[in-house]
C-alpha cells in the first residue's frame, strides 16, 4: 500500500478555506492532469469510477494524487452527474464529477 498520509483531497480544499487561501492555477493543473490520466487509463479498460468526489483523491508526500475507492457506491453525492441519479451512467459521467471538482477547487 502506499503513502497517503497527507489524506484526501477534502480535507486540502478544508485547509485551503480556514486558511483563506487559493489553489494556485499550477496546484490546480497538477491535480487535474493527475486525476486525469488516472481516469483515462480507468476508461481505457471500460471502467467507470462512478464515484469521484474529493474524498476518494488521496494525496501523498510527494504531491501527488492517487484515486481510490473503486467500491460501491453508498450514497448519492454532490458530484454525481443527471445520468447518474437516473440510473443510466456510462464513463461520462467520471468526467462530469471531474468538472464538479474542478470548479470546487477553483472557487472553494
Amino acid at each position: 500500500m502506499e503513502d497517503c498520509s497527507y489524506g484526501d483531497l477534502s480535507t486540502h480544499i478544508e485547509r485551503k478555506i480556514t486558511r483563506r487561501i487559493w489553489f494556485t492555477e499550477a496546484e490546480i493543473l497538477l491535480l487535474l492532469v493527475q486525476v486525469t490520466a488516472a481516469l483515462d487509463f480507468s476508461h481505457s479498460r471500460k471502467i467507470a469510477h462512478c464515484d469521484l468526489k474529493p474524498q476518494n483523491i488521496f494525496v501523498k508526500s510527494d504531491g501527488s494524487v492517487k484515486v481510490g475507492d473503486f467500491g460501491k457506491k453508498k450514497k448519492t453525492s454532490e458530484y454525481d452527474s443527471p445520468e447518474m441519479l437516473t440510473g443510466k451512467w456510462d464513463l461520462q459521467t467520471d468526467i462530469w464529477s471531474l468538472g464538479c471538482i474542478l470548479f470546487e477547487l477553483c472557487t472553494l
